[in-house]
């Protein structure tokens, strides 16, 4: 299994003068090590951006229709009432 090679309870045999598969040159598991906190927090930069971007989108919805509320407003105070057609 892959992780079993990571824990560090797991005991390896080895044969006299041999080296262990995790001795010396460990490029490979560095690279790897990198690339998956790369895509990860490549993710976590991706969610937080479309959080704001969502968050500004919703604001100024918001303000779009409180002034258009407001001028609404303004113009039935004004004397100008909008009658609906029953």
């Amino acid at each position: 299994m892959f992780l079993s090679g990571i824990s560090p309870a797991v005991h390896h045999d080895l044969q006299p003068g041999g080296r262990s598969p995790y001795d010396g040159d460990d490029g490979d598991r560095t690279l790897v090590v990198l690339l998956t906190f790369g895509i990860f927090f490549s993710f976590v930069i991706l969610y937080l951006v479309a959080g704001l971007i969502w968050a500004v989108v919703i604001t100024a919805a918001a303000v779009v229709l409180s002034f258009l509320y407001l001028r609404v407003r303004r113009r039935r105070a004004a004397g100008g009432r909008l009658e609906l057609p029953v």
